[in-house]
């Protein structure tokens, strides 16, 4: 049992560090659309650990499939009104006639590849489903969905908001990550953990969609911008996808889902 418990851990580590980087090496062989890359790089670590940690599998479907939702249908609308950044898609429609398919893709992916490692690697804890916290989050969702549609019909200005990647990183990425670990500081080295590894993923994700038009950023309010390994990005990309995405993910997921945050 011994013996084999190690075999499965190396075969974690590999996969772990040869994915990412067949994903970004396949991409660039095919010149990869965002569709194609996505795939690449999230289906098979998402398939991979789910395949490890099958308990997990329903309530991680759930949470990442709530995530989306609210990205696409609700935050995501703005900031293709900013122009915070743009995405080319494959199919012949986008939501509200502005958001990309592959917007729900990626949050779905990536929340869920996110989660299945924190559930794989860091949390043994057992947790039932809706029986925790997440059904206030749905909750939340369909509150906020209902406004963002009244907001949408009746009074569209009011979308509008400049520098909205900063305002939506800090209210609703940066703040909550550190609202959690300030408070519940037990979640730190596992969040840590977690966001090491996905800081490395998501670096070489957004080199290789950079170099590839995969997605740009066709706007000027930002804070900032940051160059590196060839290819330039704004502030709010680097720091709020790239340093904190996993973190965030895993505050909302600590949160709405485990029963042991009380």
């Amino acid at each position: 049992m011994h013996k084999t418990h190690k075999i499965w851990k190396g075969i974690d580590i590999i996969c772990l560090l040869s994915l990412p980087l067949l994903a970004m090496l396949i991409s660039f062989a095919l010149h990869a659309n965002t569709f194609l890359s996505l795939i690449l790089f999230y289906l098979p670590l998402l398939l991979y650990f789910s395949y490890r940690t099958r308990k997990a599998i329903l309530k991680t479907t759930i949470f990442a499939s709530l995530l989306s939702f609210a990205f696409a249908f609700i935050f995501d609308y703005p900031a293709y009104i900013d122009n915070a950044w743009y995405v080319p898609t494959i199919f012949p429609l986008r939501i509200y006639g502005k958001v990309a398919i592959e917007d729900i893709m990626w949050i779905f992916l990536f929340s869920y590849t996110i989660v299945i490692f924190y559930e794989h690697f860091v949390d043994k804890a057992k947790h039932t489903i809706l029986e925790g916290k997440i059904k206030y989050g749905m909750l939340l969702v369909i509150v906020l969905f209902i406004l963002f549609l009244l907001l949408y019909l009746l009074i569209p200005t009011l979308l509008v908001i400049h520098f909205y990647y900063f305002w939506l990183g800090m209210i609703f990425i940066f703040l909550p990550v550190l609202a959690m670990l300030s408070y519940y500081r037990q979640l730190i080295s596992g969040f840590f953990i977690t966001s090491s590894y996905f800081f490395a993923h998501s670096l070489l994700y957004e080199i290789t969609a950079l170099k590839l038009n995969q997605w740009s950023f066709p706007g000027t309010d930002y804070i900032g911008w940051v160059q590196l390994f060839g290819v330039r990005l704004p502030f709010e990309e680097f720091f709020f996808f790239i340093v904190i995405a996993a973190m965030s993910i895993l505050t909302y997921f600590e949160f709405f889902d485990v029963k042991k945050i009380k």
